[in-house]
């Protein structure tokens, strides 16, 4: 058992920060941990590559602009991909040229699993934050480090007046439902499934409402 002391200390090492270049290599992994065989289904063999040079751009939906680290001890322990409805509305045509000339001749090939999980996934609602992606390294797990970087969304969210926090995860995936139910997510609904190749995908929505930011002009 740890001690409060020893608790404190490990809470002093705990940093949440945003994502810059130099994260390249720890956002391609820790994405592909969030949904492992997804991603090289959409995308191929090159998944990895992919997401590292659509990280490294500004303003798409895969960018280190849109990315927050979780660092235990001053090393990348987790990472949370989210953005609000207005940036979505926004990106979404660049994301869409760069995977283009990314993915080259692969687009082709996978048009139809890209088009089919575009439509099943990522629709954000106005007044909505969007958390795309969210995974701990296994060696991290158990500290808290997702909770945290929820409780960092849904301060995102108040920023910028979103008055709800969207999300989505795979049905068979028990371990992560329960941790969003437990701290306040609800599931809305059931997605429809998602077909790449022979592997088949479904996804939950769950949502959780934000509190809405004080009005300087309420009156009592």
């Amino acid at each position: 058992m740890l001690h409060c002391s020893s608790l404190s200390i490990m809470r002093k090492h705990i940093l949440i920060r945003r994502g810059t270049l130099h994260d390249s290599d720890d956002f391609a992994s820790l994405i592909l941990i969030s949904s492992p065989t997804l991603f090289p289904a959409v995308f191929g063999a090159e998944a990895g590559n992919i997401l590292k040079a659509l990280f490294r751009h500004r303003h798409n939906l895969f960018s280190f602009q849109h990315c927050h680290f979780i660092e235990v001890s001053g090393k990348n322990a987790g990472m949370m991909l989210s953005y609000d409805w207005q940036a979505a509305n926004r990106e979404r045509l660049k994301t869409g040229l760069l995977l283009l000339k990314y993915m080259k001749t692969q687009v082709l090939i996978r048009l139809s699993t890209l088009l089919e999980a575009h439509t099943v996934l990522s629709k954000i609602g106005d007044g909505e934050y969007y958390v795309s992606n969210l995974a701990i390294y296994p060696e991290h797990r158990g500290l808290g480090l997702g909770t945290r970087l929820l409780v960092e969304a849904e301060d995102e969210a108040k920023k910028f007046g979103a008055g709800r926090v969207v999300l989505e995860v795979e049905t068979d995936n028990r371990d992560a439902i329960r941790l969003y139910e437990k701290i306040g997510y609800a599931v809305a609904r059931e997605l429809e499934e998602i077909r790449a190749g022979r592997e088949t995908f479904k996804f939950l929505r769950m949502s959780k409402l934000t509190a809405p930011v004080p009005r300087s002009d309420a009156t009592t």
